[in-house]
Formats: C-alpha cells, sequence, structure tokens
C-alpha cells in the first residue's frame, strides 16, 4: 500500500513481490511492477495485483502432490 491508513501506516495493501527458489527453479524475473500513480491504486491506495499469487503456488503444490486438495487449499477456486 502506498497510501497512509488511519493510524498513519501502510497497513498490508494488496500488491507485493514473491521469491520462489529451489534447485529446479531457473533464475528469472516474472511479471512487471506497475507504475506507480494514483488514477492505477486499487481501494484505499492499493497497489494493484499484476499476478495472482494462487497462479504461482498452484504448479508447485500440484507438484508436491497436493493436486485433489487444490479445493482445500484454494476454496474460491
Amino acid at each position: 500500500r502506498v497510501a497512509e491508513n488511519s493510524s498513519f501506516g501502510t497497513d498490508h495493501g494488496r500488491g507485493g513481490s514473491m521469491f520462489v527458489m529451489g534447485g529446479s527453479e531457473r533464475g528469472n524475473v516474472l511479471g512487471e511492477m506497475p507504475v506507480i500513480e494514483t488514477g492505477i491504486l486499487v481501494g484505499p491506495g492499493d497497489v494493484p495485483v499484476v499476478t495472482d499469487y494462487r497462479d504461482v503456488l498452484r504448479p508447485i503444490l500440484i507438484r508436491h502432490g497436493a493436486g485433489r486438495a487444490m479445493g482445500k487449499i484454494f476454496p474460491e477456486n
């Protein structure tokens, strides 16, 4: 979050970064950082989500055998 909340903090917001590490992962940077402008902020000053974290975690969890549990892990999908 780029805007202050009522207690002069930044709370948790929505946008962020994620690091995926492991022996089979190739070094790379994925996604884009949006230009921070007032017109693109969501709600009370949140950076918009460019890549849904579930899209990153889902294939990793499936690869580790959690395929049948996806409905419980991510119930909204």
